[in-house]
């Protein structure tokens, strides 16, 4: 057992440790940003730049907002600090600097991350001190700082880490709760729980765990029952709803769009993305992949089985962390939608309880041993220092392996730094580019055309990952990220396969290709460009068929005002006659009159005698006068 003195000393070194291994290569990619990085770009736009005021409401209900919050407030001391020194004379320049190089606000997002991240391992300390003892507090905060997820997740602008700090700091209060019904503890349980939701709905899963914390402290059945009505249980629940809508107004205020942004979040988490095999499980996801990869397999082991035995030994005092780690795995093993991040939340937790299990065998060998052997030898330092060694060993060499290996993978450019350093380098100025989401920002001169995407309904957009709707660009970028998704579920993507990758692979020229290795992050992308000869003057009519009854017509009509600019600039004027024909039908589908109107009064003036559109525009004038009903059968083929 460490002594009080001595723990506050590991612990400092512990927060030292994890400090370093979190600060370490903090920027990687910058000033590209390969991040999903939505707090950060939630939080900039509360600034409504080009409007008048601020905007507080995030128009974006996919997460709650209290992260969105943070980094705005971290934003305003940064300008607060930048125009005292002279730095941003004006929020104008603070807006340029961002523009310019975002790589300082990157930084300063992440180390807001890591500072929650250390966060969790002190708070781990105090839970497990509660818990167990100090040098379980200890050793459970040493093996949370070495964890590879939480390292990686600590280095980006993420929701995850947030939530988990509030998890561990409300399943402290709820200890707190079980062993003292204090009305303070109620209080700061509700408090904690309503920031945890705040920050990410599945926050509000402590809840339950608050309830089991409570009625444990019955005697029997009945009695557990009626404390249900027990005005601290109701107070700190109450509260928890209070602090989440506080920190989240626009629920309320903007519900028409939260119901939907939720709606589309359930929907998500329900089905998944495109590239999960319907017959794959979430569970065996987790279990076998997912949290022994993260944990060790041996460490992994020795916290289910520890779990599973504070479970069935119903004791009492120790039930609250196993009842968290439960109905958080039952949470998200039911969805269909999975990642590793979503098990942020609980691996404390099974640290925590893993580490009460190592120092509970650790007590039995030594106790053994003494019997066995001679006292002193068992208790010479040496042999305990080499046990421990050999211990450590195995318990931490996994997850240490893991956390240098994402160190190392950013010894090289990520692979999209790579493929756009050729692309700005190589191809010449003027050339457009078509490609989907990679994050890759790629500069002017270049013209760069983002295909249609969705992680969620991909199949709805399939109609755009066709390789003809492309061939009079210059450069197309494929990589790793979608055509691995395809190729794991062929039956039910082949059709994404056959019209764009296997088009590309066989009709198209490879001009360069990079793939990732083990110190290089990012996927395995290849540039294509289309053979002169074997391009068409017209598009083929099942090319435009294909989309032409896309649901989601709004991104259908994005596409072809791009396309139609693009392919003007190419000359290609019998393919941007068929779009013209198209969007115009598109508008006048959606009883968008006037602009279906103004784009047929362009198409007609480059060409005057097509009486198709000629008879569609004398409908479109006679609705705008109130003569037709808008969904008078008017449609150009």
């Amino acid at each position: 057992m460490l002594t009080p003195s001595y723990e506050k000393k590991v612990l400092f070194l512990v927060v030292v440790i994890a400090a370093v291994l979190r600060v370490w290569d903090i920027g990687w990619s910058l000033p590209e940003v390969y991040e999903e990085a939505t707090p950060l770009a939630e939080s900039w736009e509360f600034w409504n730049w080009g409007g008048s005021g601020l905007d507080f409401n995030p128009h974006f209900f996919i997460y709650p907002a209290l992260p969105f919050y943070l980094h705005f407030l971290l934003q305003v001391f940064h300008y607060a600090i930048g125009h005292l020194i002279g730095g941003y004379p004006d929020l104008h320049a603070f807006q340029k600097a961002f523009e310019a190089d975002p790589t300082f606000f990157f930084l300063i997002g992440r180390l807001l991350t890591t500072t929650f991240d250390i966060g969790i391992i002190v708070t781990v300390f105090l839970l497990a001190k509660q818990y167990a003892n100090g040098t379980v507090g200890v050793l459970a905060s040493l093996l949370v700082s070495i964890n590879p997820l939480h390292i990686e997740e600590a280095q980006i602008n993420n929701v995850d880490t947030v939530l988990t700090f509030f998890v561990v700091l409300s399943l402290l209060f709820i200890c707190r709760v079980y062993e003292t019904a204090g009305v303070k503890w109620y209080g700061l349980a509700g408090l904690s729980i309503g920031l945890a939701a705040a920050s990410k709905y599945t926050g509000a899963l402590l809840i339950p765990v608050l309830i089991i914390g409570h009625v444990i402290r019955s005697r029997t059945l009945l009695d557990a029952i009626r404390s249900l009505r027990n005005l601290r249980l109701v107070f700190a629940i109450a509260l928890a709803g209070l602090v989440f809508l506080i920190l989240n107004p626009y629920i309320i205020l903007d519900s028409e769009k939260f119901l939907s942004d939720f709606g589309f979040n359930r929907f998500h988490m329900a089905h998944g993305h495109f590239g999960i095999a319907d017959d794959s499980s979430s569970l065996a996801f987790y279990i076998l992949e997912s949290l022994p990869r993260h944990l060790g397999w041996p460490f992994f082991l020795i916290a289910g089985v520890s779990t599973l035995v504070v479970l069935f030994r119903r004791e009492k005092g120790d039930f609250v962390l196993p009842a968290f780690a439960v109905v958080y795995i039952v949470t998200i093993v039911s969805w269909k939608m999975r990642a590793d991040r979503y098990i942020l939340p609980i691996l404390p937790v099974l640290t925590l309880v893993g580490a009460q299990a190592v120092a509970v065998l650790w007590n039995r060998w030594h106790e053994y041993f003494e019997r066995r052997w001679s006292g002193r030898f068992v208790n010479s330092t040496a042999v305990q220092v080499m046990i421990g060694v050999v211990i450590g060993a195995f318990i931490c060499g996994q997850p240490i392996y893991a956390a240098l290996k994402y160190h190392l993978s950013h010894s090289l450019p990520d692979t999209r730094s790579v493929a756009k350093e050729w692309i700005e380098q190589l191809v010449a100025p003027g050339s457009v580019v078509a490609m989907a989401p990679l994050g890759m920002t790629i500069k002017r001169p270049i013209i760069t055309c983002p295909i249609p995407y969705s992680s969620v309904t991909f199949e709805k957009w399939g109609g755009f990952y066709d390789a003809r709707w492309y061939e009079d660009y210059d450069l197309v970028i494929g990589s790793s990220f979608d055509y691995s998704r395809y190729k794991n579920e062929p039956r039910k993507y082949g059709e994404f396969l056959q019209f764009f990758y296997d088009s590309l692979q066989s009709s198209w020229r490879l001009l360069f290709e990079v793939a990732p290795s083990d110190f290089q992050r990012g996927p395995q992308i290849w540039l294509y460009t289309p053979i002169s000869s074997k391009r068409k003057e017209r598009f083929d009519q099942d090319l435009l068929n294909r989309v032409r009854s896309f649901s989601n017509t709004e991104v259908l009509e994005i596409f072809l005002q791009n396309h139609i600019s693009i392919l003007s600039y190419k000359g290609k004027h019998e393919k941007v006659r068929q779009l013209r024909a198209l969007l115009i039908s598109c508008y006048n589908a959606r009883g968008l009159i006037q602009e279906a109107l103004s784009e047929a009064d362009r198409y007609v003036e480059d060409y005057p005698a097509d009486a198709e559109i000629l008879s569609l525009q004398q409908n479109l004038l006679a609705q705008a006068a109130g003569e037709l009903r808008p969904d008078a059968d008017a449609t150009a083929q």
